[in-house]
C-alpha cells in the first residue's frame, strides 16, 4: 500500500511565543510549525480540527503527495480552512511515539483529529486530489467518519456495504474492529456470496485470524473452495494466515496463537514451511524474553537447518547475543559465530563475532577480531559503522 515524504522547515520558538510561519505549497497546504503539543495547543485555541500527515523519508507515495497532492489550489482551499495541517516523519524526533500512540503502520498515514485532540478519522495510502477531499469531508462528517461507524456498528448496524466500507477503513487502523466487522459480516452475507471472487479476494487480503468464523468456514470447505479457485492457492493462503498468525502472537504475547499457528505450518510437511514454523517460535520466545526456552529451541534450529551454512549460522548468533547476557547462549553464539566464519568468513559474521567476545569480556580478542572485521569491510565495500562503534566503545572504557 503506502508511504511518504515531507522536508520540514526547522519551528521557530522565540522567548516562549510559537511563532506561526506555515509552510506553504505555493497555493496548496500550508503546513503548521511546532511540536505535537504546540499543534494540539494551537486546534484548542483556535477550535479547528487537525489533520497528521504521518510520513516517512523514504516513502515513494509520501513524496508523491508532497510533490504532486499537497500543492494543488483546491486541496489547499478546502485544508486550509477546515484544518490545521502538520507533517511530521514517523522515524525522528517526536514521530515514533505518535506512531507508536496511533499504530501508524503503513505510509503515508493522514490522521484527523478534533479540536481536542480525539481522533476522528484516518486513511492509508497515497491518494489523488479528488480522494484527499473526500476523505477530509468525511472527516468533518461525525456519522460517517472512522470514528461514527465504528459507533455505528457497536449500536448493532450490519448492512453488508456499511460492514465493507468500515473493513476497508480498519484495515491499517484497528485489528479489533476489523477482525469484529470481518466476523460480522461473514455472519451476515448470504452462503451464495462466500465462493464469489470478491469475498475470496476479501479473505485472502484481509482475514488473517486462524480462529475467526471466516477461516475455520474456508478449512472446513476447503474441497469447495479448491473446485473453483485450486487446491494450490486454497493450501497457500491457509497457510499465509498461520504465518500471519505467528507474528501477530509474537506482537501480542499470545503463546496459545502461536502453538495454533505452528502446529497448522508443521502439518503442511512442507520442508521450507516448518522450517518458517520453527523461525516463528524461536522469535516468538525472543520477543517474549523467555531466554531459556528460546535458547534450547535456538539449539535444535541450528542442529537441524543451520550448522552447515554460514550464514544461518551468523543470524543464529546474532539474535542469540542480542538482547541477551545469559552466559551459557552467549557462549552458544560465539561457537555459531566461529563455525560461520570457518564455513566463509565476511564482514558480517566478523563483525558479529567482535560484538559476542565483547560481550563475554574478551576484550583483546574482541579488539583483534573488530580490526580484521574493517580490513575485510574494506575489501568487500560494506559499510563498517557497527564495528567502528564498537572499537569506540572499547577505547573510551580504557
Amino acid at each position: 500500500m503506502n508511504f511518504k515524504n515531507f522536508l520540514r522547515s526547522p519551528f521557530l520558538i522565540a522567548f516562549g511565543l510559537i511563532l506561526l510561519s506555515p509552510k506553504t505549497h505555493a497555493q496548496g497546504m500550508k503546513f503548521f510549525e511546532g511540536t505535537w503539543d504546540q499543534l494540539k495547543a494551537e486546534a484548542k485555541k483556535q477550535h479547528k480540527p487537525f489533520m497528521v500527515d504521518c510520513y516517512t523519508s523514504w516513502c515513494g507515495p509520501c513524496k508523491m503527495m508532497a510533490t504532486k497532492i499537497f500543492p494543488q489550489k483546491e486541496v489547499g482551499d478546502f485544508y486550509n480552512a477546515n484544518f490545521i495541517c502538520y507533517s511530521l516523519d514517523m522515524e525522528k524526533g517526536e514521530g515514533p511515539d505518535v506512531s507508536k500512540t496511533y499504530g501508524v503502520k503503513v505510509y503515508p498515514t493522514l490522521i484527523y483529529f478534533n479540536p481536542e485532540g480525539e481522533m476522528m478519522h484516518r486513511v492509508s495510502g497515497g491518494l489523488p486530489a479528488n480522494d484527499l477531499l473526500e476523505e477530509g469531508r468525511m472527516a468533518l462528517d461525525p456519522q460517517n467518519n472512522f470514528v461514527g461507524r465504528i459507533k455505528r456498528f457497536n449500536a448493532g448496524e450490519k448492512d453488508t456495504v456499511f460492514l465493507l466500507e468500515l473493513i476497508a477503513l480498519a484495515r491499517y487502523a484497528d485489528d479489533d474492529v476489523l477482525e469484529k466487522a470481518l466476523n460480522t459480516y461473514w455472519n451476515v452475507v448470504p452462503e451464495k456470496d462466500l465462493y464469489s471472487n470478491v469475498n475470496w479476494e476479501r479473505f485472502k487480503i484481509l482475514d488473517n485470524n486462524i480462529n475467526s468464523p471466516e477461516y475455520y468456514y474456508v478449512k472446513s470447505h476447503k474441497a469447495a473452495f479448491s473446485t473453483k479457485y485450486g487446491e494450490d492457492e486454497i493450501t497457500k493462503t491457509l497457510l499465509e494466515k498461520a504465518a500471519y498468525s505467528i507474528q501477530r502472537a509474537a506482537e501480542t504475547g499470545n503463546e496459545k496463537l502461536m502453538k495454533q499457528a505452528k502446529a497448522i505450518l508443521d502439518s503442511s510437511n512442507m520442508d521450507d514451511v516448518v522450517k518458517f514454523a520453527s523461525q516463528g517460535e524461536l522469535m516468538f520466545y525472543k520477543s517474549t524474553g523467555d531466554i531459556k526456552k528460546f535458547g534450547m529451541l535456538a539449539r535444535k534450529y541450528v542442529d537441524k537447518y543451520a550448522k552447515d551454512n554460514a550464514d544461518e549460522l551468523n543470524n543464529m548468533a546474532f539474535e542469540a547475543a542480542t538482547g541477551n547476557d545469559d552466559t551459557e547462549l552467549l557462549h552458544d553464539a560465539e561457537k555459531w559465530s566461529e563455525q560461520s566464519i570457518k564455513i566463509k568468513k565476511g564482514y558480517a559474521n566478523m563483525d558479529i563475532y567482535a560484538h559476542i567476545l565483547y560481550k563475554l569480556g574478551k576484550k583483546v580478542d574482541a579488539a583483534k577480531t573488530a580490526n580484521e572485521a574493517l580490513a575485510i569491510a574494506q575489501q568487500e565495500h560494506a559499510d563498517p559503522k557497527s564495528t567502528n562503534e564498537l572499537l569506540e566503545k572499547m577505547k573510551a572504557e580504557k
